[in-house]
């Protein structure tokens, strides 16, 4: 493909993603999460309802391979995402379409900007399946899946880290409620650049940085353990040295993604499967 033309097709996607990035760090033309509130203690009008649930205690491993998996592996997948996963849906789509290279076989998407763990719980920003919004455990549950890929978690650092992670299990507790048996594959956050964790709002530092992924990440891999899950560290091979996404990488300098980044993180997914 003329990388030219890839590249002017990328700018297009980031144009329309790149206002997932939380306003923590923007100005108030910024479309965000900033005026979701996760629930606290003293507003039972907001709070979430926590489902009960069995927490295994074995780790599920993942099988890292030379060789990517035929596309047919991820026929029973549903990647479920924020705009950082409604991007790679996007060059998934458009690779196959334009190219015939087939990544990711029949796999199904329930992606969208601003998407994010609280918002799920909530019902806010939903995405779109079969053109219509409906819960993301309501959309799973119609599905013929069988393992589920998520990736959330950028458009809700401005949580506290245990907040997040509860919120998290109660997603998923809701997907298995509806659809049990399901295999839950959580895919670390994704990093951001060194320019979006230099931004600052009225003085205040970005709560888009590196500490943060990196302690919502550390956090995410114990849940996993804990509960049976499997743990996909995609952020591993889509930093620098120090930890970000590298300039080169990014399409709009904060977190969203070039096709070398797509590529890198693609295969990565194609060469770490289930055992």
């Amino acid at each position: 493909m003329n990388m030219k033309l890839k590249k002017n097709i990328m700018m297009i996607i980031a144009v329309l993603c790149c206002f997932s990035c939380i306003a923590c760090a923007k100005d108030g033309n910024t479309a965000s999460t900033e005026n979701i509130k996760p629930p606290t203690q003293n507003s039972s009008k907001s709070k979430v309802q926590i489902t009960d649930t069995t927490s295994l205690t074995s780790e599920k491993k993942i099988v890292e391979s030379a060789s990517p998996v035929s596309p047919e592996y991820f026929d029973d997948v549903v990647f479920v995402g924020d705009s950082i996963s409604e991007g790679l849906r996007k060059y998934v789509a458009y690779e196959k379409e334009t190219s015939g290279i087939d990544y990711f076989g029949n796999a199904k998407y329930l992606t969208a900007v601003n998407f994010g763990i609280y918002n799920a719980l909530i019902g806010n920003s939903l995405p779109v399946y079969k053109g219509q919004k409906k819960p993301i455990e309501d959309n799973i549950a119609q599905m013929d899946v069988k393992k589920v890929y998520i990736l959330l978690g950028m458009n809700d650092l401005y949580i506290d880290t245990d907040t997040f992670i509860k919120n998290y299990q109660e997603l998923i507790n809701r997907i298995l409620a509806k659809k049990p048996g399901l295999d839950i594959i959580i895919q670390s956050i994704t990093p951001i650049t060194r320019l979006e964790e230099s931004k600052t709002l009225n003085g205040e530092p970005s709560c888009l940085n590196r500490a943060n992924v990196g302690a919502a990440n550390k956090a995410l891999k114990k849940m996993a353990e804990e509960n049976n899950y499997y743990f996909l560290n995609v952020r591993s091979v889509l930093t620098d040295a120090e930890g970000y996404l590298p300039n080169n990488y990014s399409v709009d300098g904060t977190c969203h993604m070039v096709p070398k980044a797509f590529d890198i993180w693609i295969h990565y997914l194609q060469t770490h499967t289930l055992e």
